[in-house]
């Protein structure tokens, strides 16, 4: 799916049809459990030979526009930052897909610029995964 189906889901205000529509971002959403970027299928040809810069330019790009997306609010900077990090150290550079890389660009756009479904959706992943990060760290401590 791409942004502008998105929005004319969030229009008509189906939200079933827009939480499903969410794997337009899927550089964060690789990161939930059920989800496999392995299994995912393309219709084009994806180059196998994806350079280091390209990588690093994808992770740049994503993490200024999450950012800006979340407004630079404290805790949900650094859940984005430690996650996106991971994802792409741990990733296998063979799921590189520029094509996802770009979706995902602009579905943090439309985050950051108006507080519609795209910015909630954004918003509800980092609170999230911060009570993840937070609950396994005070779970430890008992």
């Amino acid at each position: 799916m791409h942004f502008t189906v998105l929005r004319g889901v969030a229009q008509e205000g189906n939200v079933d049809e827009a939480v499903e529509a969410v794997h337009v971002w899927p550089v964060l959403a690789a990161s939930f459990g059920d989800f496999d970027v392995s299994e995912r299928k393309c219709n084009r040809e994806m180059s196998t030979a994806v350079s280091r810069h390209q990588i690093l330019r994808a992770y740049r790009h994503i993490y200024q526009h999450g950012l800006r997306a979340v407004q630079y609010a404290q805790p949900a900077r650094y859940i984005l930052r430690d996650r996106l990090r991971r994802l792409f150290r741990d990733g296998d550079p063979a799921n590189f897909d520029q094509q996802r890389i770009n979706n995902t660009l602009e579905f943090l756009r439309g985050a950051a610029l108006s507080k519609g479904l795209e910015h909630r959706i954004v918003k509800n992943l980092l609170f999230v995964w911060f009570h993840e990060v937070y609950a396994k760290a005070n779970w430890s401590k008992g």
